[in-house]
């Protein structure tokens, strides 16, 4: 108690404040990221692509229906970002992250969960109609980067920086959550989407653009799923 009432300038009413701010801000946090986490908890469950494409939607649905519900989330989910860098700059990291998230992706994990196949709880069924595996490489992609990227980096980073100073400890505890999302794909899986996770943050601390973070994981997952 003393040391947080020093940084508060002694005042144990504003320390106290100060703690139930964060104890907040965690909880939002978690809130945001939990219709993941039970998104993979479903998805152990499914083996056809009916249910999954149900599940995947509608959990995406969930999930922005609550950044609008819940006003700490919606004032994080509906500001406008600023650029940070030049449009050049901005166009060079989106290509270089695209090239880079792939490399890893083929590298570590295919092998991953190649080498370690108890752990890969699910895989994505096959969609065999033609015009749905297209709306779903589209629209369905488009979904999942928005999504995704508005509470693994814009919501993510406006509550870690409130409480962590240090830029790589936000780009790392980040990242972890990010591969957490994905849990039932497998450790290959996982660890691919801690790396892309960190990429993903770092380039979006950089340029301040959540559309550049989206449509690096959008053409990720394109290129991955074609």
């Amino acid at each position: 108690m003393g040391e947080r009432t020093r940084r508060t300038g002694g005042d144990p009413v504003v320390a106290s404040a100060s703690a139930s701010g964060a104890t907040g801000d965690w909880g939002y946090l978690a809130l945001a990221y939990s219709p993941y986490l039970l998104n993979d908890f479903l998805f152990i469950f499914i083996d056809s692509v009916g249910p999954w494409l149900a599940a995947d939607y509608g959990t995406r649905i969930a999930s922005i229906a609550l950044l609008l519900a819940v006003p700490a989330l919606r004032t994080h989910a509906l500001r406008r970002d600023r650029r940070r860098c030049s449009r050049l700059e901005l166009i060079l990291l989106v290509i270089v992250a695209i090239f880079v998230m792939r490399v890893v992706g083929v590298l570590v994990s295919i092998p991953l969960d190649t080498a370690v196949p108890s752990l890969d709880l699910f895989d994505y069924p096959r969609i065999e109609t033609p015009w749905l595996r297209v709306f779903d490489l589209t629209v369905g992609l488009a979904f999942v980067a928005v999504t995704e990227e508005l509470v693994g980096r814009r919501i993510a980073f406006a509550i870690l920086k409130r409480h962590i100073a240090s830029p790589l400890l936000i780009v790392a505890l980040s990242s972890v959550t990010f591969g957490l999302m994905h849990w039932s794909h497998g450790l290959g899986s996982m660890l691919s989407a801690i790396i892309a996770g960190a990429i993903l943050m770092a380039v979006y601390m950089r340029t301040g653009s959540l559309m550049a973070v989206i449509s690096i994981h959008f053409a990720v997952n394109l290129w991955s799923f074609s």
